[in-house]
């Protein structure tokens, strides 16, 4: 059976790696980020923790590349949905993903911050890209996906799962200016983040 799984990731803040492109007559801040961690995730919507291998979630990195940006999590009332649709974009988008490669067992990317988006979303939006340019704090991220899970028991860096993924479908990442989630900071992962020690 499929699903959207809600995974949350983030980092080390290196501001020094962000820098401005121009894109279709559009400034964008490009900010890398390290969006899945091979790991034991429970997702916002998994009843159980799951293991996410890389070879799932990276087996083809550039399907990533165009997936929405947006700020939190897409949702109608109380329901999690897809970001790929025109109502669900101009509520809640503010880039898109591009240049994703897979780095042994994460997958690596950039999130292309277009500012008029942003400001366009207001003064939480504003108030987070403020922070991640001037590298006042973590930024959490988190990916949304389709996914089948697998029964699948076993142990994985001594953290236990019940299930596994199969055949990822990207659909977008979620800026988190205020939520910690399921896989965070301290797994390694987050914007903006580069493969450096921390």
């Amino acid at each position: 059976m499929s699903r959207i799984h809600i995974n949350v990731n983030a980092g080390i803040t290196d501001s020094s790696s962000i820098r401005t492109e121009t894109f279709r007559g559009h400034d964008y801040t490009v900010v890398p980020v390290i969006a899945l961690v091979e790991g034991v995730i429970q997702g916002a919507n998994a009843a159980q923790p799951e293991f996410a291998p890389a070879d799932e979630f990276a087996k083809f990195p550039m399907t990533w590349n165009g997936r929405p940006v947006t700020l939190r999590h897409p949702s109608i009332g109380n329901q999690l949905v897809s970001a790929n649709d025109p109502v669900v974009l101009e509520q809640f988008q503010i880039g898109f993903l591009a240049n994703t490669t897979r780095d042994g067992d994460k997958l690596k990317t950039e999130a292309w911050i277009d500012q008029t988006l942003v400001e366009a979303l207001g003064a939480d939006a504003i108030a987070m890209m403020e922070r991640i340019v001037e590298g006042e704090q973590f930024t959490e991220v988190s990916t949304g996906l389709f996914t089948d899970v697998v029964s699948s028991m076993g142990t994985y860096n001594s953290r236990s799962y019940y299930k596994a993924w199969q055949g990822v479908v990207p659909d977008h990442l979620a800026f988190l200016p205020d939520t910690i989630g399921a896989c965070s900071v301290a797994d390694g992962c987050g914007a903006p983040r580069l493969n450096s020690a921390g």
